[in-house]
């Protein structure tokens, strides 16, 4: 999204209304919009942390395990950092 204003409109019933009403003042948001642009960045947190999870475990599950010792770190041209 290259608008950094963009606009969203919609509609809610009013158990909507009343269940993110409650959830602003519960969670000290001043509007509508703070408490959205949040729930979109938890969202993205979240898609962004199981992607992680995805390449982890098919890091792990790739193959034959590599040692990390001094061979390794001589051969990689990279020091461990501590």
């Amino acid at each position: 999204m290259d608008d950094l204003n963009a606009e969203y409109h919609h509609s809610s019933p009013d158990a909507l209304k009343e269940f993110v009403d409650e959830q602003m003042a519960a969670r000290g948001f001043g509007n509508v919009s703070e408490y959205f642009r949040t729930l979109v960045r938890e969202a993205q947190e979240k898609d962004r942390q199981d992607r992680l999870e995805e390449l982890l475990l098919e890091g792990l599950n790739s193959g034959e395990d590599i040692p990390l010792d001094d061979k390794f770190w001589k051969i990689s041209g990279k020091k461990p950092s501590k």
